[in-house]
């Protein structure tokens, strides 16, 4: 199995939160480690966790980073993510829905490397749809987004028959297909290339759909 492949960097990355839904809130953001605000450098799962933003009818607005991963509160997009809906009601809205983005080919689906920028949060909170704020990417530049539903909340996309394909919802952003997500390219997982896409202003909303 590749090192980089896209199922290492799920069992690892994909591992922001191994409690319960109901355990203990996000802990206190003084005691995470900020790393490198260029990604890469040691994966702190906990530091992943997102930072729930409410509207005045208490309903959730947006999931940012953990402040301390911010870096930058400018040059700020929301990815909204959405397409695991059913999967979620059947499993009584249980798990959380986590997302990735890289900005470089050297950190892009490493094993034990922290993302560029990375949020997690409950689907209870967001049944249908979750809204993302993530900062620090410049308009111009090629990020690449990943998405996963993680239903049993295990930090791991689960595996079917033989533990080969993912039998959870997940995708990357597709390059080659703007507005969709691809999931593999052949037998393998798409490269960076494929899946990075250009972000084109600050504040745009950039829809990833999980199937």
């Amino acid at each position: 199995m590749k090192k980089n492949g896209i199922f290492p960097l799920l069992l690892i990355f994909l591992s922001c939160s191994l409690v319960a839904d109901n355990a203990t809130p996000t802990p206190a953001v003084e005691k995470l480690n900020p790393g490198n605000p260029n990604g890469g450098g040691p994966y702190d799962a906990k530091a992943l966790w997102g930072q729930p933003v409410f509207k005045a009818d208490k309903t959730l607005d947006y999931v940012e980073e953990n402040p301390l991963l911010t870096h930058e509160r400018k040059n700020c997009v929301f990815v909204v993510v959405s397409g695991y809906g059913a999967e979620a009601k059947k499993n009584n809205f249980s798990g959380r829905v986590r997302l990735a983005v890289w900005n470089s080919e050297e950190i892009f689906s490493k094993e034990g490397i922290r993302p560029f920028r990375a949020a997690s949060h409950w689907v209870k909170d967001g049944p249908e749809k979750l809204r993302f704020k993530i900062c620090g990417l410049r308009p111009g530049s090629k990020y690449s987004f990943f998405t996963h539903y993680d239903i049993e909340n295990t930090g791991k996309v689960k595996r079917g028959f033989l533990g080969l394909l993912p039998v959870e919802p997940y995708g990357f952003t597709d390059a080659q297909n703007p507005g969709q997500l691809v999931k593999r390219v052949g037998l393998g997982a798409p490269s960076f290339e494929r899946t990075a896409i250009v972000v084109k202003a600050a504040l745009e909303e950039i829809p990833m759909v999980m199937q």
